[in-house]
C-alpha cells in the first residue's frame, strides 16, 4: 500500500482508509460508502486525515482500476470517489468512531435458550416400569410405543431413560430407543434359547 499510495500524509491517509474498510469485516463497500455519506459525524471527535487528503491521489487510483479491475472494483471505486467529493472535510478518525458507535449499539445475539430441565421423576418412573416389563413380550412392546409417542418428553429425558434402564445413554433420541428395544430383544432372545435348551434336556 505505501508504494502505490506514497509515504507521505495522503498516503497514511489511503491507509488509514483502507484500515477503515478492513474494520467493517465482510460488510460490502456500497454498504460502507453508503453509511459514509449519511453518517453524523457531529457527535464524533474529528481525528486523522481529512477526506480531502485522498483526493490528490484518487485520480491515478481511478485510471488503475479503471485499466486493470473488475466491474465491482471500478463500481466501488466510483462510490467512495463520491463519498471524498460530497465530504472533504470528513475525517477518517470520525467515521471510525462512527462505526464503532454503530457496532457497539447494536443488541446482543439472543443466546439460546437453556435446555429444559429433565424431570427425573418421570425418567425413574419409565425406567422402572420398562424393567417391569422387560420379558413380557406383550405388554413390554405396548409401554416402548408410549415412550416412543410420548411428545412431552425431551431427547435428553429419552436418553436418560436410556442410561438408566440399559446402562448406556446414547448418542441421540433414536439411539437411545434402540438402546432400549434391543435390550428388550435380547432378553427375549435368551428366554427362548433358555427354553428349548430346557425342553431338549427334558427330551
Amino acid at each position: 500500500m505505501s508504494e502505490c499510495c506514497g509515504g507521505g500524509a495522503d498516503g497514511r491517509a489511503w491507509r488509514d482508509l483502507a484500515i477503515l474498510f478492513a474494520d467493517q469485516g465482510k460488510a460490502a463497500v456500497a454498504a460502507v460508502t453508503s453509511e459514509m455519506m449519511s453518517a453524523d459525524l457531529a457527535a464524533q471527535e474529528a481525528g486523522g486525515a481529512r477526506l480531502e487528503a485522498l483526493q490528490d491521489l484518487l485520480k491515478p487510483v481511478m485510471t488503475g482500476i479503471n485499466l486493470t479491475g473488475s466491474k465491482t472494483w471500478k463500481d466501488d471505486a466510483v462510490r467512495l470517489a463520491d463519498v471524498i467529493s460530497a465530504r472533504p472535510d470528513a475525517t477518517i478518525g470520525g467515521f471510525q468512531a462512527h462505526f464503532a458507535a454503530k457496532m457497539a449499539a447494536k443488541p446482543a445475539r439472543k443466546s439460546r435458550a437453556a435446555a429444559k430441565p429433565v424431570d427425573e421423576a418421570v425418567v425413574r418412573d419409565y425406567a422402572d416400569r420398562l424393567r417391569q416389563a422387560l420379558r413380557d413380550a406383550e405388554a413390554f412392546p405396548i409401554l416402548f410405543k408410549r415412550l416412543q409417542d410420548d411428545k412431552g418428553l425431551s431427547v435428553t429425558a429419552r436418553k436418560e431413560i436410556a442410561r438408566d434402564f440399559t446402562g448406556g445413554q446414547g448418542k441421540s433420541g433414536k439411539d437411545a430407543l434402540n438402546r432400549i428395544w434391543m435390550k428388550h430383544q435380547a432378553i427375549i432372545a435368551q428366554t427362548a434359547r433358555e427354553r428349548a435348551s430346557a425342553g431338549r434336556t427334558a427330551a
